[in-house]
């Protein structure tokens, strides 16, 4: 190897609280060769496929479109329903949408339209690696996804089913319970295969290695949860793989290494269900893809996404009310009738989270942080599998929104942590800045100049920008940060 590289490894919902020598000693210590971000932040929704086009994109979803992990038919534009782990269904979507994913170009089209290369080995769903490179046929690139051994490269076009079978999926990711032996042997060869293309000199010019670890276990059991423990233990072992040969190898040869999380991880408290909530108040109520008529369409979760039937301004306003009066509702947000109000009375106006598309739902509700099961600590109320004590994401709690990003090799600073703000959409216009090729007018993240040797000393200045609204014994406020030209979301919550 004798031109510059770059290898990402993408850990999917890593807490950087969570990077300790105890719990990832491959991790902490590599971490001292590099630049580390202190506050790196995911784009909301804080979910996997809302986040994974925000990093090949450099935009945030009003940009690129995907504006959840699943959106129905009727929102989406091309009717066509978006699940994001489904290939099939991404597959449906990209062809619904004439062949396009996103609405901002992504880093696979991009490097391609410059020769370069870009190859995928990703172990979290296999609608998750086409969403990572949703070109690479057209292009004769590596995309690999280790759940359904679906690969498409030029060499052998092939979809065999994994030997391990279909994994339980106890999160709606379309992953894995992230415990066994199994999802070991998976790690294991996800790693093999990327020393496979060394071997075989076949390294493009960006590599991308996505693990479903420690999202799947920590879903299941919980981040401090002994099985969660052993997960995250077990997948740093096989990062050392790669770190080893970093520092032996690759660093020495140009390649620069980059390993990053897409959002973190908040207990889970209560249970709550959104749909019973306004059942509960009067209203009729569909799920995504379920017939008849109904006065709103819900996609659950952390960040519900609430459809409304017809333009019925009093049906809005009286759901909106009938949100605000239970507990378990945390912030809401409406079409903007300004800046940073929604045009439904107490609610934020998309635009403040950069969510406002035609996709958008009418209404995004977050569920609220409520007591953890033994009286200690951040929990949220949840509307999805698990029980208390596991732990989930989507939301706009800072425990959701903080993820990870480092990078080493000779174009970095070494040993520095960086506290200027963050955020998973700068990290492809700051690739890109490696690679030495421009970014596309789409991408609107900011290079990261302040991690490359020479970059000025700590980052962006920071300034924080605090918004209040609220209506009849209901309040939330959203905390943003404005760095380098650039806006984050720090954290968002009720206030009682």
């Amino acid at each position: 190897m004798t031109s510059r590289k770059v290898v990402l490894i993408g850990l999917d919902g890593l807490r950087p609280d969570m990077i300790r020598v105890e719990t990832t000693p491959h991790l902490a210590t590599w971490r001292s060769r590099g630049v580390t971000f202190a506050n790196h932040r995911a784009c909301f929704p804080s979910d996997t496929f809302v986040n994974m086009a925000s990093l090949v994109t450099g935009a945030p979803p009003q940009g690129h479109g995907l504006i959840a992990n699943d959106f129905p038919a009727a929102a989406s534009g091309v009717r066509a329903a978006f699940h994001g782990a489904s290939i099939a269904s991404v597959d449906r979507f990209i062809a619904a949408a004439g062949g396009a994913l996103y609405g901002a170009t992504s880093l696979g089209e991009h490097l391609a339209a410059h020769c370069m290369s870009l190859s995928v080995i990703c172990s979290c769903s296999p609608g998750g690696a086409r969403l990572l490179h949703h070109t690479a046929a057209d292009h004769r690139h590596l995309v690999i996804a280790m759940r359904e051994n679906q690969r498409h490269d030029d060499r052998e076009p092939r979809n065999v089913r994994d030997e391990n079978g279909a994994d339980s999926d106890s999160d709606g990711d379309g992953d894995g319970d992230g415990d066994g032996e199994a999802v070991g042997d998976i790690l294991s060869r996800q790693v093999d295969l990327f020393f496979g293309l060394i071997a075989d000199d076949a390294l493009p010019e960006m590599t991308v290695l996505w693990f479903g670890e420690p999202d799947d276990a920590w879903h299941a059991h919980g981040f401090t949860a002994p099985r969660g423990l052993r997960a995250l233990h077990r997948l740093d072992g096989q990062i050392g793989r790669i770190i080893d040969w970093w520092e032996h190898v690759g660093g020495s040869n140009g390649v620069q290494l980059m390993v990053m999380s897409d959002h973190g991880h908040v207990t889970q408290g209560k249970k709550a269900s959104v749909r019973t909530i306004l059942e509960d108040a009067g209203f009729s109520v569909a799920g995504a893809g379920e017939e008849g008529d109904a006065d709103v369409t819900i996609v659950p979760g952390a960040a519900a996404g609430l459809w409304l039937a017809g333009n019925n301004d009093a049906l809005a306003r009286d759901l909106s009310s009938a949100l605000q009066a239970s507990p378990a509702c945390g912030l809401l947000f409406s079409k903007g009738k300004n800046n940073v109000d929604g045009w439904l009375p107490g609610t934020f106006a998309r635009s403040l989270v950069m969510l406002e598309h035609e996709r958008a739902p009418d209404l995004v509700m977050t569920l609220a942080e409520c007591e953890n099961q033994d009286g200690t600590g951040r929990a949220v109320y949840y509307d999805g599998g698990g029980e208390p004590g596991a732990s989930t994401h989507g939301g706009l709690t800072r425990d959701e929104m903080a993820c990870c990003f480092m990078a080493a090799g000779d174009l970095f600073k070494e040993g520095v942590t960086i506290n200027g703000f963050s955020g998973v959409r700068d990290i492809a216009p700051t690739l890109l800045r490696v690679l030495g090729v421009g970014r596309p007018r789409s991408m609107t993240g900011r290079v990261l100049s302040e991690a490359f040797a020479g970059g000025r000393s700590d980052g962006a200045e920071n300034r924080r920008e605090v918004e209040t609204v609220g209506a009849a014994g209901y309040a939330q406020r959203l905390s943003r940060v404005r760095a380098g030209g650039a806006i984050y979301l720090d954290e968002g919550t009720r206030v009682e």
